[in-house]
């Protein structure tokens, strides 16, 4: 219990450290009155805030925080879990909520292949789930997530899954590695030239990175998937598109939602 209080006194100095250099004006190393001091102090709160830990001390309380969120890294049982870390939490969809635009089913009022549009809410859930090294040199810190989708129409859940987020900070990679209950699973992955930075991350299948079952294969093929994460605080929104060929016909089925964090 000691040793929390001290890691969140400091925590919350360092916070107000931060915000005082921002609304000054002044710049890491440098202030209008030219004195040192302020320069040392706007140092120490930007590698607080870049690493998540604070005097030696790794405060989980800050994930999440003003800290977290401009951060760089940040380090959780000594994985650092980067661009990630701010994501760690439960998210909500904010008022009005989701819009998802699938292919139309038969008969239905849309018809079968047309865009059916279907307003939609859902919790997501990041947490934790440690590390791995593959091949002895790739070193990865994952996020475990759960997202569950409900139609506005019918309160009804309609979509279900489960996945991990992972980053490779030698690399600087994400991916985004998930499987949905209709037998198709996915790799996204950061692309040369794609944006990955902690507001903004887009991630993309590659060549290899869908995996389905023969019958999608041959009826609701899965050609490729993209995301684009976008995170702001406690605000957190997505855009994403899966392009498919089904009832003959190519298809780009798109979700988007922003998301409100309501708790750890």
């Amino acid at each position: 219990m000691a040793t929390n209080s001290i890691s969140r006194t400091l925590a919350l100095a360092v916070v107000g450290l931060m915000v005082t250099a921002a609304f000054s004006g002044s710049s890491t190393g440098s202030s209008s009155t030219g004195s040192s001091s302020t320069g040392s102090s706007s140092s120490t709160a930007a590698t607080a805030a870049k690493t998540g830990v604070i005097a030696g001390i790794d405060d989980g309380s800050l994930v999440g925080s003003t800290a977290v969120t401009v951060a760089e890294t940040c380090v959780i049982g000594g994985l650092d879990y980067g661009p990630l870390c701010g994501l760690i939490g439960t998210w909500k969809s904010a008022p009005p909520g989701g819009v998802d635009v699938a292919p139309g089913q038969a008969g239905t009022k849309v018809g079968q292949g047309n865009p059916a549009t279907s307003p939609y809410y859902e919790t997501i859930t990041y947490t934790p789930a440690g590390g791995a090294v593959n091949a002895s040199e790739q070193h990865l810190a994952a996020l475990y997530y759960r997202q569950q989708v409900f139609a506005k129409s019918d309160n009804k859940q309609f979509h279900d899954q489960t996945g991990y987020l992972i980053y490779d900070k030698s690399a600087q990679m994400v991916y985004d590695t998930f499987c949905i209950p209709r037998g198709v699973c996915v790799v996204a992955e950061s692309a040369p030239g794609a944006t990955m930075t902690l507001k903004t991350m887009t991630l993309k299948t590659q060549s290899n990175g869908v995996a389905q079952t023969e019958y999608m294969l041959k009826n609701d093929l899965t050609e490729s998937f993209s995301i684009t994460f976008e995170l702001s605080g406690n605000t957190l929104k997505y855009k994403q598109t899966t392009d498919l060929y089904v009832y003959g016909n190519p298809f780009s089925h798109t979700d988007s939602d922003t998301l409100k964090k309501t708790g750890r």
